[in-house]
């Protein structure tokens, strides 16, 4: 499930709210979020940390009510939902810097193994005209 801005912002407003009231019954949560789904998908990801506990699941419901599990007023002091989902938004686009960066050393890297050949036949074609200068200066030396 990908956490969402805006539905990180209302999670936490639904967390305070059971902070609260210690308990929620599913209409409240339904009508708070908007929607059964999005409910029961920001429900189910606060459980996953730890957060909360469904209760009473039915054929129909994932759940009939929530309760608060210890540690949910520190993660609402911290920044909740929302600091989570920035997190998460920073990691994501370091990420994908690191991997762009990636891309780019790996078109340097063949660039520089497409003209390392012409490289280094320059070194060879200086590496003789030096020696045909060193030569002649020792002619020129000798000859005298």
């Amino acid at each position: 499930m990908n956490l969402t801005k805006e539905l990180a912002k209302k999670g936490d407003k639904l967390l305070i709210e059971l902070l609260t009231k210690d308990l929620l019954e599913k209409k409240v949560i339904y009508t708070f979020m908007g929607n059964k789904d999005s409910a029961t998908v920001l429900c189910k990801y606060v459980e996953n940390l730890g957060l909360i506990n469904l209760v009473g699941p039915t054929e129909r419901d994932e759940f009939s009510f929530i309760t608060e599990n210890t540690g949910l007023a520190t993660f609402i002091n911290n920044g909740g939902l929302t600091k989570l989902y920035l997190d998460i938004n920073k990691k994501r686009e370091k990420e994908d810097l690191e991997f762009e960066k990636s891309k780019v050393d790996l078109e340097l890297a063949k660039k520089m193994l497409e003209e390392f050949p012409k490289t280094k036949l320059f070194a060879r074609i200086g590496l003789i005209i030096g020696i045909v200068l060193l030569l002649k200066e020792l002619y020129m030396i000798l000859d005298k």
